[in-house]
């Protein structure tokens, strides 16, 4: 009876350790995002209504999104967590991938705003004019641009650490940040010159880089939600499944991604003399190295 618990408390203990560990890297980048988020955004908006530059503007707007999908984050960590019930038996996984697919579609509408606003300005003609502290609100701009990008690295590290896609898909959203932040600046070196006309320019270029990282975000989101084929994971699993002694062969193999839970199901061929029990045994063993591979195993015997 000992025996028989430990087999399945100790890979229980093992899931639920993992599932609290990925909830709490979910914690920890949200907060700090938000935090560091909420006072580069003040920066923003500050030399973005100074100087009256579109571009800086539409930059503060798109760092605001990030307080906004943060705070996504921190809900779908605390989702994420909630155990299996009669309505979810699969857990609460996939929050995650409807988390991505939120932001995804709040940097399409942010960017689209912002290509609206900034056609009007070069239509309608109103350049920046930056006639005195050109380059300390441009450097201040950069330094802006180093933190998000120090912000998207420890969200990647985190998100690759614990398997945490959601985190992942975040740190690109910072990452995007700087690098439109960096534009920005760019921008403001250049008004003194009498190149102002570049700010609604860059304000496009901006704005086609959000909804590009919205739409790769909600794509790659919608493909989980949806169901995706995973050519690596098969092939890893047909390896291991064909070197346990007993299996002449595998095939029918699906995924079944549920964010805390991955179901695979597939036929295992097995020599058509075996015994009832035979099969049994050899389908215990099969199960327990997909296990190790962290899936949970659907397998139907099939002789051949």
């Amino acid at each position: 009876m000992e025996n028989i618990i430990s087999e399945y408390a100790t890979p229980l203990l093992v899931y639920n350790r993992k599932k609290d560990e990925k909830a709490m890297a979910g914690y920890k980048e949200g907060f700090a995002s938000i935090f560091i988020n909420t006072a580069i955004f003040i920066i923003k908006i500050f030399f973005g209504l100074l100087i009256n530059s579109i571009s800086l503007m539409t930059d503060a707007f798109h760092t605001f999104s990030d307080i906004t999908t943060s705070g996504i984050v921190l809900w779908a960590s605390h989702t994420y967590k909630k155990p299996p019930d009669k309505r979810h038996p699969f857990g609460h996984g996939r929050v995650e991938y409807i988390a991505s697919l939120i932001i995804a579609v709040l940097l399409i509408v942010v960017g689209l705003t912002f290509i609206q606003q900034s056609g009007e300005r070069l239509l309608m003609k109103k350049f920046l004019i930056v006639e005195k502290n050109a380059y300390l609100i441009g450097i201040i701009i950069l330094i802006t641009a180093l933190m998000k990008e120090e912000l998207a690295r420890y969200g990647i590290h985190l998100g690759k650490k614990f398997g945490n896609e959601m985190l992942i898909a975040d740190a690109w959203h910072h990452r995007s940040d700087a690098l439109t932040s960096i534009a920005v600046a760019i921008g403001i070196f250049m008004a003194p010159f009498g190149y102002g006309w570049i700010d609604p320019l860059l304000g496009i270029a901006i704005a086609l880089v959000i909804i590009y990282t919205g739409y790769d975000i909600g794509r790659h989101a919608g493909d989980r939600l949806l169901g995706i084929k995973f050519p690596e994971d098969e092939k890893r699993l047909e390896e291991i499944v064909k070197n346990i002694e007993g299996v002449k062969g595998v095939h029918g193999i699906l995924f079944h991604d549920y964010g805390t839970e991955k179901v695979v199901s597939f036929h295992l061929e097995v020599e058509k003399d075996l015994t009832v029990e035979e099969a049994h045994k050899l389908a215990d063993k099969v199960e327990e190295k997909v296990r190790d591979f962290s899936y949970i195993p659907v397998v139907h015997i099939e002789p051949k």
